[in-house]
C-alpha cells in the first residue's frame, strides 16, 4: 500500500492526516488516492483487520489516518459446576453461564493511540466426586465452576467497550441442589440448574449466545459419568 509523506525541516515523515480546503474551510479528508503505475490506489488511510481469539492481554497501535475502528467484542463463559454421589444418590452440579457480548460498534481513535486488548479467558471447571472420592478434579479448585474472564478495549484507563463473562455453575452437594452460572452482561445467557430430582442424569449442556465464542461449560453427569466442562475463551476482532 503506498504511503504519502511530506518534507517537515528538511526530513520526510509520513502524513497521518490530509486536510484540504472547501468552501474556504480546511476540512481533514476521509480517503486520499494517488496515482502508481497508471492505477488509482487508496494511500490514507490503509485499512485492516487484527483479530485476537486467544486469551490474553495484547497491545494495539491504531494506524495512520484511521479515526473510527468497528469492534466484535465477546466475553468468556463460565466452567461448569461439579456434583457429589453419597449414600447411594446423585446430585448434578450447573452448567456455567455464557458470556457477554457486542456486535458491530464502532469506537472514536486516534492515529498512534495505544489500545490494550483484553480477551476473557474460560472459567475453569469444578470438581466432582463419587462415592467420596473425587473422579473430576476440575480446575476452577472447588466444586464450583468459575466465572469466564471480561473481554475489553482500553485506551490508557479508559475503557472504550467492555463486556463480562458468564458465571460458573455452582457444585452440587448431598441433598442440596445447584445453580445455573449467571448470564455476561450484555447478551449473555444464564446457565442452567442441575435439577431438583436426583440420580442418573446426563450432563446439563452450558449456555450459549449464538455467536460461537464464550459459551458456558457443561456440567458433570452420573449416567454416564461425566465431567464438568470449561468455560469458551471470549475474542476480539478490529476492523479499519
Amino acid at each position: 500500500m503506498p504511503n504519502i509523506s511530506v518534507k517537515v525541516a528538511g526530513a520526510f515523515k509520513e502524513a497521518k492526516q490530509i486536510f484540504v480546503k472547501k468552501d474556504s474551510a480546511w476540512k481533514a479528508a476521509k480517503k486520499v488516492y494517488i496515482k502508481n503505475s497508471g492505477v488509482w490506489k487508496q494511500a490514507l488511510p490503509e485499512s485492516g483487520t487484527q483479530t485476537y481469539p486467544v486469551a490474553g492481554t495484547y497491545s494495539f497501535t491504531v494506524p495512520n489516518g484511521v479515526y473510527n475502528i468497528s469492534v466484535p467484542l465477546l466475553a468468556a463463559g463460565g466452567g461448569g459446576g461439579g456434583g457429589e454421589n453419597s449414600s447411594g444418590d446423585s446430585f448434578r452440579g450447573g452448567s456455567g453461564g455464557a458470556g457477554g457480548y457486542y456486535r458491530n460498534q464502532t469506537i472514536s481513535v486516534t492515529p498512534g493511540d495505544i489500545l490494550t486488548i483484553i480477551v476473557g479467558a474460560g472459567g475453569g471447571s469444578g470438581s466432582a466426586t463419587f462415592g467420596g472420592s473425587t473422579y473430576c478434579a476440575g480446575t476452577s479448585g472447588s466444586r464450583n465452576g468459575g466465572a469466564g474472564g471480561l473481554s475489553s478495549i482500553n485506551r490508557g484507563g479508559t475503557s472504550l467497550l467492555s463486556a463480562t463473562g458468564g458465571g460458573g455453575g455452582t457444585g452440587a452437594a448431598n441433598n442440596f441442589n445447584s445453580a445455573g452460572g449467571t448470564a455476561g452482561s450484555p447478551n449473555g445467557v444464564a446457565g442452567t440448574s442441575g435439577g431438583t430430582d436426583f440420580n442418573n442424569y446426563v450432563p446439563v449442556a452450558g449456555a450459549t449466545n449464538g455467536t460461537g465464542y464464550g459459551s458456558g461449560g457443561q456440567s458433570n453427569g452420573f449416567n454416564p459419568q461425566a465431567c464438568p466442562g470449561l468455560g469458551g475463551t471470549g475474542y476480539i476482532s478490529l476492523s479499519w
